[in-house]
């Protein structure tokens, strides 16, 4: 299998950032490369207080997760949106998709809704 050299450089400068350091659910370089979809997160300053603080708002490190289809990015984006219950810290944020090592785009969202049963407790 060829690797394209863009997904490639962006995982050689994954591993040279993190080097040996982990973080939570940090895949292996052999899952890396042979996960159908990769996404990578930026960790970014988004309150105005921390611009103003001179946080700088490019990200320095990037995190990677590695996934089996794109189905899997769907119940997190949901739970990014709906309740921030995937994503423990709210600064973090999809930075790019790789399918097959190729860059895509998220086009949209499709919402889907229906009538709020009376068994569930209010929020």
């Amino acid at each position: 299998m060829s690797i394209d050299p863009a997904f490639m450089e962006l995982i050689q400068a994954h591993e040279r950032t993190w080097g040996l350091e982990q973080y939570p659910g940090r895949p292996t370089l052999s899952e890396l490369l042979n996960s159908p979809v990769v996404v990578m997160w930026s960790q970014q300053a988004r309150t105005q207080a921390e611009q103003a603080r001179g946080a700088d708002p490019t990200p320095s490190k990037f995190l990677l997760t590695a996934h089996q289809n794109v189905d899997e990015l769907q119940e997190i984006i949901l739970g990014m949106i709906l309740a921030n219950k995937v994503v423990a810290d709210p600064k973090r944020r999809i930075f790019r998709i790789f399918v097959r090592q190729k860059q895509v785009e998220i086009r949209g969202i499709q919402l889907i809704v229906s009538e709020k049963s009376e068994g569930r407790p209010k929020r």
